[in-house]
């Protein structure tokens, strides 16, 4: 477990301003009396992806600036349904994750009328422990697409030097394209 951090949020706030700034991670790390490698590890954690995402933010901000009045609009509304689109996608995951867990506790009791030293004499248990497994690993995979969807998007925004996505339509076809590959 690391050592708790001798600066508060709101020191690491400005500490992390100042860096954004162009101010040294020397100099700061003497003004606030810690290492320079303390500064470099929170910078690389906290930092970096955030700034990684104001420059996708500024640079969407000006392409989209660049649009005449009514493009702009299509965007916005186009933006907002992708969101929605999020959120009960989110919704549906949330959904199937407990509709998942409570197919597999249902599957568990069928295991327990299963006859350990005969089996195939619990051939109906077996067959519904099969169902309700499969039932259950099937409600679970919005889920896991979408938790697998969201650690490859902060990995880019961790390792910023790596392939950026460089619109929503790269972000949607990366991962439509890893999932045609999983079915």
């Amino acid at each position: 477990m690391p050592a708790p951090s001798k600066l508060n949020d709101k020191q690491w706030w400005d500490v992390e301003k100042r860096i954004s700034e162009g101010e040294s991670m020397r100099a700061l790390a003497k003004e606030y009396k810690v290492t320079e490698g303390a500064i470099r590890h929170r910078v690389n954690t906290h930092l970096k992806p955030i700034l990684a995402l104001a420059k996708q933010l500024a640079d969407a901000e000006l392409a989209k600036e660049a649009l005449s009045i009514i493009t702009q609009v299509k965007v916005r509304s186009l933006a907002d349904e992708l969101k929605s689109i999020s959120v009960h996608l989110t919704g549906a995951a949330r959904l199937g994750a407990m509709t998942s867990h409570k197919l597999a506790e249902l599957a568990n009791i069928q295991v327990n009328l299963i006859d350990e030293e005969n089996p195939m004499a619990s051939e109906d248990a077996m067959k519904s422990v099969s169902a309700l497994s499969r039932m259950s690993n099937d409600s679970s995979q919005i889920a896991i697409s979408l938790i697998n969807a969201n650690k490859d998007q902060m990995n880019k925004l961790s390792n910023p030097d790596e392939k950026e996505v460089k619109s929503i339509n790269d972000f949607y076809a990366e991962h439509s394209n890893a999932q045609s590959s999983t079915t």
